[in-house]
């Protein structure tokens, strides 16, 4: 597609009804592989690669997005064991394997194999309360345009200073 593969707009469900995305191969579509603007997500076992290649910016393999701090969205998914790899994004700063981008909070993710993305392999950027573990990272940050202010593995970032909600994220046992 010209969008994203997955894409997941709720944000009623609660613990023990959660949505489930499981044992997918989605590939080439244009802008995210998963997209999370839902709470209570597992994305598990999925084979997630060569998506953001419509050239719009702003893409992730996985990427869990709430527009603002109003809108309680991507809030309590577990995102684990999936493969990532190959995210473009040739126009901005993105293309990461997983984000956890804007209002994201309490999020676990872990056991996911994330390479050859052309931004980090796993970014939380303005999200709080994530717990990021026991993944593998390798060969990321192969962006192209060298246009990638941070270069890292894991980043995590804030859009200004008035804004930072980098807080009480744990980052443990990664390779």
């Amino acid at each position: 597609t010209d969008s994203s593969g997955i894409e997941v707009r709720s944000t009623g469900t609660s613990a023990g009804e959660e949505t489930i995305i499981a044992n997918n191969t989605i590939y080439r579509n244009g802008l995210h592989g998963v997209q999370l603007r839902g709470n209570y997500c597992i994305v598990e076992d999925n084979e997630v690669h060569n998506n953001g290649i419509s050239g719009m910016p702003g893409t992730s393999g996985i990427h869990l997005y709430s527009p603002d701090l109003a809108y309680p969205a991507a809030d309590n998914n577990i995102i684990r064991r999936n493969r990532v790899s190959h995210q473009h994004d040739t126009d901005a700063w993105d293309g990461n394997g997983i984000q956890a981008d804007h209002y994201c909070d309490n999020n676990e993710i872990y056991e996911n194999v994330i390479f050859m993305n052309h931004s980090a392999g796993i970014s939380l950027h303005d999200s709080s309360n994530n717990d990021v573990y026991d993944n593998i990272l390798y060969g990321n940050v192969v962006d192209p345009g060298f246009t990638r202010p941070e270069k890292a593995e894991i980043s995590m970032t804030s859009k200004s200073p008035d804004l930072d909600r980098i807080v009480s994220n744990t980052v443990i046992d990664n390779i």
